[in-house]
């Protein structure tokens, strides 16, 4: 048996391209694999160059998505644990960025502060919409109400621990981090 090393699918020893997702398997050098793999069982899974969104989890014999937005390996375990109280002060508004910018020099609350200051200016977008009459009336408090539940999943997020980019805000191309 077995296991595309693109997106994972098992597969027959016998097959030359992955049913799944097409991957030419019989390019694959067994030697190469014999030597990344050690002595985990190479004759069952054959490793080459994955695509950067996958990465391999060998104890399982499973593949794990990669998150290009998830920057929590970026970050210090005991800096994340010090500094949770901070960095969700940074969803605050403007004194919440301010007070986590000056309170304390961490790179995790540095990372939520910027996401707090993405979402500041998302808001104050969204206000500014309220000036175009009747469509800005109904879509201005509609907006506000999205980007508080962007803010409360940033909070959330900052107390389990995780340097996630907020979703919608962080893709805004002018807001960049």
């Amino acid at each position: 048996m077995k296991i595309c090393p693109n997106c994972g699918k098992e597969l027959a020893d016998d097959v030359k391209f992955c049913e799944k997702c097409g991957f030419s398997i019989e390019s694959i050098d067994k030697n190469e694999a014999a030597s990344n793999m050690g002595d985990i069982g190479a004759q069952d899974v054959i490793t080459t160059k994955l695509q950067p969104q996958m990465q391999p989890n060998f104890n399982h014999n499973q593949y794990v998505a990669y998150d290009p937005k998830d920057h929590t390996s970026e970050y210090d375990a005991r800096d994340i644990a010090d500094n949770k109280l901070f960095a969700a002060v940074a969803y605050m508004g403007m004194l919440g960025i301010a007070i986590a910018l000056l309170v304390n020099n961490s790179p995790f609350t540095r990372f939520h502060a910027k996401n707090g200051a993405a979402l500041l200016v998302c808001e104050i977008i969204a206000c500014v919409v309220f000036i175009v009459p009747l469509l800005g009336w109904v879509a201005a408090p509609i907006l506000l109400v999205v980007l508080e539940i962007v803010r409360v999943v940033g909070f959330i997020n900052v107390l389990k621990g995780k340097a996630l980019e907020l979703p919608l805000v962080s893709d805004i191309g002018f807001i960049s981090k």
